[in-house]
């Protein structure tokens, strides 16, 4: 049934049977049949596949990129992925697990449909050659497919990677086909603001908004290559900032302008929703060429702003230059938002962005509980391993009742104890102590021991350690 199936497929389609043939076996994966039999909701998955890949060769790919988005993410037997299988349909969708699983992969092969040029590195290995790097198995140069990018319209494009024989280059970058170009923006973890430098002078005309953001994005890229002569982050800042202060109301010498005006105001609302309440943000204002955030409790300059709020200033400032050029939706894939972030403000800061954000769909990758259950509508997906340390996916239903922290730190991060280490290990001792049909003594010996050691505020976990010791006692007793 399965060559009559690649058969029918070639002819449809005009392909080769053996490509045919690759991608039958990439749809079905583990449930090819070793007899060749198909059942009904095989064949239709198989020919949906064809259909969504190869089916729209003739459609105008640079119109209609325009208004597409994710709607699903396959990756399939490579690297340390066995099975990940993602719904990105929703506007908010999360991605955990713990560290090593590649959430941060699944973010840079997304950002491959946005033009980034994410490099990965490739498996180091040794054979008969010496050593070198390894981006895929098949050293042909041929393509060979690892996922697939599911599209609003129907359409898929292909995830793949070509390995060439005697290639010795430690890095590769994926590749779509069809080739991708969709409304985007892809953010690493890093959250750089940079230290102060004083600004010695202002652009002859306001850039446009996604001028700022392309030299933004540059200049980001260049911190990280030796030797490279680059701005901080903070001076690119300022520098639009004061620009569209200056020429955005204009007066009787200087005609103003109204994207700059757009800007200077529009930035400003997203801090407000960005920033902490308690912080009684303000309002932005230029002095003497510096720019100086005015709040509640008093003004500071940009550049003296914690960790935390610089997080938020060069998340809100890149998502809003490409929103104020992008007015249809598009999507910001962005990686552990909580860096540098209070606890507080992991809890609010992606409910913010996507109040502050109606247009933009959001894929977030974190390790943290409080993004986690931050918002009821998110798809949640926790990667896991198996028991071979591969890794797959699993959809996470929070919609039904409210987690709590530490509840999400055991169910999801598969983190079972939230006790410190010393005391983990205290609790460990007492209680094997308590359990032993040798040693006498009562509840309340028990707890003076435990406060002793520092763990009287554990005593939900001691409750339930002394259940246990209590049950697994072997003479039965209940003392």
């Amino acid at each position: 049934m399965i060559a009559d199936l690649v058969n029918d497929l070639a002819q449809q389609f005009n392909l080769p049977p053996k490509d045919v043939a690759t991608d039958v076996k990439f749809v079905l994966g583990d449930e090819t049949p070793a007899a060749g039999e198909l059942d009904q909701s095989q064949v239709e998955r198989i020919y949906s596949y064809f259909s969504s890949v190869y089916g729209q060769q003739g459609h105008d790919r640079q119109n209609g990129d325009a208004e597409e988005t994710f709607t699903r993410l396959v990756i399939q037997d490579w690297r340390q992925f066995e099975q990940v299988d993602i719904d990105l349909s929703s506007r908010l969708t999360i991605i955990t697990g713990e560290n090593g699983t590649g959430k941060t992969t699944i973010l840079n092969l997304l950002g491959q449909a946005f033009g980034e040029t994410v490099q990965f590195l490739g498996t180091p290995f040794r054979d008969k050659d010496g050593f070198r790097f390894r981006a895929g198995r098949r050293p042909t140069g041929e393509f060979e497919q690892i996922g697939l990018i599911g599209l609003r319209s129907g359409r898929s494009a292909k995830l793949g990677v070509r390995e060439w024989q005697g290639g010795m280059q430690p890095y590769f970058n994926p590749e779509l086909a069809p080739y991708l170009s969709l409304p985007g923006l892809y953010l690493d973890a890093q959250r750089v603001i940079g230290p102060y430098q004083q600004l010695e002078s202002i652009p002859p005309r306001f850039k446009s908004a996604s001028e700022i953001a392309q030299a933004y994005k540059e200049q980001l890229r260049n911190l990280w290559i030796p030797h490279q002569m680059v701005k901080p982050p903070s001076i690119l800042i300022k520098e639009a900032l004061v620009a569209a202060a200056m020429y955005g109301e204009g007066n009787s010498m200087v005609v103003g302008d109204p994207q700059a005006a757009t800007v200077w105001t529009g930035f400003q609302d997203v801090l407000r929703r960005l920033f902490p309440q308690s912080l009684g943000f303000e309002r932005l204002y230029v002095d003497q060429g510096e720019l100086i955030v005015d709040t509640r409790s008093g003004a500071f300059a940009l550049e003296a702003a914690s960790g935390g709020l610089s997080a938020i200033v060069t998340l809100g400032w890149q998502i809003y230059l490409h929103a104020v050029d992008s007015p249809e939706a598009f999507t910001v894939c962005f990686d552990e938002p909580e860096n540098h972030l209070h606890p507080s403000l992991q809890r609010t800061l992606v409910p913010s962005l996507v109040e502050a954000f109606p247009n933009v769909r959001f894929v977030v990758a974190t390790h943290s509980p409080f993004v986690v259950t931050s918002t009821r509508e998110a798809a949640v997906y926790a990667l896991r391993r198996t028991g071979e340390g591969l890794v797959y996916s699993q959809r996470i239903n929070l919609e039904d009742q409210a987690f709590t922290a530490d509840e999400i730190l055991n169910e999801v991060l598969g983190v079972g104890v939230t006790l410190p280490v010393w005391a983990e290990r205290n609790l460990e001792e007492i209680v094997a102590d308590f359990s032993s049909a040798e040693v006498p003594g009562s509840l309340e010996n028990l707890i003076s021991r435990l406060e002793a050691a520092g763990l009287k505020i554990s005593m939900p976990d001691v409750t339930e350690a002394v259940a246990t010791a209590i049950e697994s006692r072997p003479d039965g007793s209940d003392r």
